[in-house]
């Protein structure tokens, strides 16, 4: 009876660590399981199965014009912000150095304004077709940029922080220049040195806006002048 008993309560035994060893490779199963998915549940409100949305930055204009389907998030802003590598600053301000260190403090945020005009109208003239600035600095005919100039002589020179400074202006939106072309001027030139004489014919019967010793303009002014037959308007800034 006792060996009966014995085998008995063996395979009971046996049985029960079955049981149990079997619940625990399902528990442990199912924990990995929750590891593996937890990731990718907290990575996005969005289904798994689903695509990500599209993020897409367009003016108010094109916004007009489009649709935005469901897999868009669309920011509409006035204007999409131009956004520059500090070695472009600097070529903004080295130029800024060249043309007009020696100006008054609107006269130098006017001069990299007059760069950041030219470069929205993405015009070929202004070599502004492909969007880069360092295209319209150093575009033929159109800036002093010094390009022999290294920059640890920009950096330490005593008008480093001035030229870097209306540089930091003009990119936060500054304009001189729209006091008077509510567009902005897209040409300026010296009242100190004299103009070549094609020069000086470029420049006849234009409207122009004094800043300091430089008088800004835009040449679209001088087209509707001379088909309007009207007199060139002079205005200086206070």
């Amino acid at each position: 009876m006792v060996s009966v008993a014995l085998v008995i309560m063996i395979i009971v035994t046996i049985c029960a660590i079955a049981v149990i060893t079997k619940q625990k490779k399902e528990e442990e199963i199912e924990a990995i399981k929750t590891v593996e998915m937890k990731p990718q549940q907290e990575m996005s409100s969005y289904p798994v199965e689903e695509d990500l949305p599209e993020i897409k930055t367009i003016s108010k204009e094109e916004n007009e014009e489009s649709k935005v389907t469901v897999n868009q998030i669309v920011e509409v802003t006035d204007e999409v912000p131009l956004i520059f590598s500090e070695a472009e600053r600097i070529a903004m301000g080295k130029t800024v150095y060249k043309e007009a260190r020696g100006e008054c403090e609107k006269g130098r945020i006017a001069i990299v304004a007059v760069i950041l005009n030219r470069l929205i109208t993405g015009k070929v003239e202004y070599g502004a077709e492909n969007g880069n600035v360092m295209e319209v600095i150093t575009y033929s005919g159109a800036f002093a940029y010094p390009k022999d100039m290294t920059d640890e002589f920009f950096l330490n020179c005593p008008e480093y922080e001035l030229c870097m400074e209306a540089v930091e202006k003009a990119l936060n939106g500054e304009d001189p220049t729209r006091e008077y072309f509510p567009e902005g001027a897209c040409h300026f030139y010296s009242l100190v040195e004299p103009l070549s004489e094609k020069e000086a014919a470029r420049r006849e019967g234009i409207d122009i806006y004094v800043i300091g010793n430089q008088a800004f303009h835009n040449d679209l002014n001088w087209s509707k002048r001379k088909a309007s037959g009207g007199v060139p308007l002079l205005a200086f800034a206070i």
